[in-house]
Parts: structure tokens; sequence; C-alpha cells
């Protein structure tokens, strides 16, 4: 169903960290892939159509390959090491956002000015050498989340006509590190190491609603779509939970290795599933009826550990991936 039709090369490799890849669409065609490299974010964009639902030539597109370097912000210059970078948007603004072992630093869409920075600090001597900031959502229109090491889910604000952040709450239900976190309206999940799934709501501070069935492996990556959420894990597993009954609709066993993406394309309910295996499996989901998923086709990208994958636009009909130690984008089209 899928084939490689192009790839694209980054300044650098990718680093071997769960959701290593995420995309940006502009609204001018222009489509922006970030990856991590230990403590850099490789940005490449492609100017083309490969953002639209047709089946176009990539052949005339014109990539251009940058890095952002995030340092301390004491102003030492040391480079600190990244474990996630993701577009949000807040307010009808798109931000960059980078968590870190330190912190978490904002950036403009394009990365070039930075926003905001806020530190980690604990007064608990068990995590003292351990923080880190890892998982990055938007919930609702102006609130931004990022998990932490110790569990934790931090809550920033963006007040209206304002480009800056407010820092605002910390909830924290979790007993272990947060691994990921997916945003639907003023919905927000947040998963951790030990495959626990929390389900929180709020406009201007989150809400604990339920916990979803809760398994003995990291829920390394979650994406939502309509009422069902999808969850990949490091045992290989991908389930699907009802988010409104917190039911488990569905379990697939597809994988032979650790899941590192999961995303779905709004649009159609198409859904991929990333795996250090070197498969992208392609997925349709239901809205209703029974089954609520079945296999589409796969794609092997032969001995590479693939560390991230997402979908180009809403339709489906494109996706990219990419591996450790790989300095490529690979993109996969129908």
């Amino acid at each position: 169903m899928y084939h490689k039709e192009t790839s694209w090369l980054m300044n650098s490799t990718a680093s071997a960290l769960n959701n290593n890849l995420c995309s940006y669409k502009e609204s001018n065609d222009k489509v922006h892939f970030a990856v991590v490299h230990k403590g850099t974010v490789n940005i490449v964009t492609v100017t083309s159509s490969i953002g639209s639902s047709v089946s176009d030539s990539v052949k005339d597109s014109n990539p251009s390959a940058r890095t952002i370097s995030c340092n301390e912000a004491s102003g030492s210059g040391a480079t600190v090491t990244i474990l996630q970078a993701k577009w949000v948007t807040l307010r009808s603004q798109t931000l960059l956002v980078i968590s870190t072992l330190r912190g978490i630093q904002v950036f403009e869409m394009d990365g070039t000015v930075l926003l905001f920075w806020h530190r980690l600090e604990t007064d608990d001597a068990e995590y003292s050498e351990e923080m880190f900031a890892r998982g990055i959502a938007a919930c609702g229109q102006n609130l931004l989340c990022v998990g932490t090491h110790d569990g934790s889910v931090l809550i920033f604000s963006m007040p209206a006509e304002s480009n800056t952040l407010n820092y605002v709450d910390k909830v924290r239900y979790h007993p272990a590190a947060i691994s990921d976190l997916c945003g639907q309206g003023q919905t927000l999940i947040s998963g951790d190491d030990h495959g626990n799934l929390v389900v929180w709501e709020g406009s201007t501070t989150l809400k604990k609603v339920k916990e979803l069935e809760s398994f003995q492996s990291p829920a390394t990556s979650i994406a939502c779509w309509e009422e069902l959420v999808m969850v990949g894990y490091g045992s290989g597993h991908i389930r699907l939970f009802n988010i409104t009954t917190g039911i488990r609709r569905a379990e697939i066993t597809a994988h032979a290795s650790w899941i590192t993406a999961v995303d779905i394309a709004l649009e159609s309910g198409l859904a991929i599933s990333v795996s250090e295996d070197s498969f992208v499996r392609v997925w349709q989901l239901k809205k209703d009826g029974s089954p609520v998923v079945s296999y589409k086709s796969s794609c092997n990208i032969t001995n590479i550990q693939l560390c991230g994958g997402c979908f180009v636009n809403n339709l489906g009909s494109a996706f990219c991936t990419t591996g450790y130690d790989l300095n490529e984008i690979l993109y996969f089209h129908v």
C-alpha cells in the first residue's frame, strides 16, 4: 500500500529516543520535521505538495536542513541533552517545545527565538541526579503540559494576546517517570514507565478523571482519535482504549520489539505503529463496531532500529520515519 518515495538528509543522526520525529505543516505547503540528536534538534523543511492528500511527485521539493542547539540558560554555553522536541499550538500560535535533562525550552515555531525557559528543581534527594522532562502535549487552547522524571505533569498557560508562558501548577499521580503525553481538546492522557495511564481534563489546570488498565511495561507512545486512545508499549504490544468508558477495546501483538511511536491520521482514522524491529505497520481504526482496528499494510526498513514516525497529512496518505544512527528522514506515500 505504501512505498518509499524519497529521503531527506539531516545535519546529524537520530538519537535512540521514543517519539523522535515530529512534523508541522504550514498553510503555505511548507512541512517541517524535527529529530533529536544529543543536544541539538535537526530541523528539515520541505517545500512541496507532500502535505496534501493527493499523491504528487516530491522530486521538485527543496529541502533545507539546519540544527537548533539547546544550551544551559545560565549562560555557561554548555549543551543540554534533549529527550524530545514537538510542535504544539496554543491560542493559534505554534511553538516548538524542547524537553531536556534540565528543563523545558520553548521557541517560536521556526526555532529562531527562545521565548520561555523553565528549569527543573527538586527537594527530593532520590531524584536529584536524574531529573528530566519528557512528554509534551497541549490541552485545550491555552495549556502546555510536560511530563517529568518523578511522575509529575507540569502545567503552563499562555495568556490571551501573548507569546509568553506562565507556570501554573504541577499535578502528580503517576508512581513512575512520565513516558508520553497526548492531548485532545480539553482531555489529556498521560503514560508512565510502569505502563500506567491516566485521563485528565481541564482548561485552567488538570483534574484527574480516571485511570486506564495498567500493564507492566512502559507506555512508550500515545495517540488519540475520536473516543479511542492508541498506546504503544515497550513489550511490543499496541492497545486501544475507549477514553470515555476506560474499557480496553483491542490488543495487538504485531511487533517483535519496543514500540517507539504511534500516530493517527485524524480525518481517516488510519494509524501507524513504529518499532525497533524495523517495521512500520499501518492500521485502520473505526469509530464504532467490532473490530475497532484492522490491519492494512506494513513497511520494512531493513537493519534500521526505528525510533520515530508520523503522518504527514490528516488523511494518512503519507508518513515519515527515521532510525537510530540514521541521518535521513524516510518518506513513504500511497
